[in-house]
């Protein structure tokens, strides 16, 4: 049988709550504060964490005041990790690509080589695989290189 001394005990653990969980229970929701507001339009989800959130929706309100950019609050750098966006595969330039060194570079693909010769090559490279006149290769860079075109302003 408990005693009645434990009883009160645990009903005083269940009423003692952190600072924290007081302070997240006294927050306006969302609702309320598109409620009180006369501009709902302007009240967004972390409205509700500022520590005076009627004054920051008057704010918001003021005439000619200027809203902050949805980016500002993301962890990420602006304009990066565009989804959706692809780049194009990198096209060798045609001063380049007249040599054929291209077609040389897929005829000694690794089709056949496992991970591991793969990865060793890589560390210990084999030099003149390709073969190719490096005339060809002098006059492309010196003779025939052309500057790529850009716009009026650089």
């Amino acid at each position: 049988m408990k005693s009645a001394k434990s009883i009160d005990k645990k009903e005083d653990l269940e009423v003692e709550v952190s600072r924290r969980r007081k302070k997240i229970m006294k927050r306006m929701s969302v609702f309320e504060l598109k409620m009180k507001s006369s501009r709902p339009d302007l009240v967004e989800n972390w409205d509700v964490t500022a520590p005076d959130p009627l004054f920051l929706i008057k704010l918001k309100q003021i005439r000619n005041s200027v809203p902050v950019p949805d980016h500002w609050n993301q962890k990420r750098s602006y304009l990066q990790y565009k989804r959706g966006v692809h780049k194009k595969a990198f096209k060798l330039p045609d001063f380049i690509e007249n040599t054929g060194i291209n077609k040389l570079r897929e005829k000694t693909g690794d089709d056949g080589k496992s991970l591991k010769q793969r990865m060793r090559e890589r560390i210990q490279p084999k030099m003149g695989k390709i073969e190719i006149d490096y005339n060809i290769l002098h006059d492309a860079f010196f003779k025939n290189q052309k500057a790529p075109g850009l716009s009026k302003h650089g």
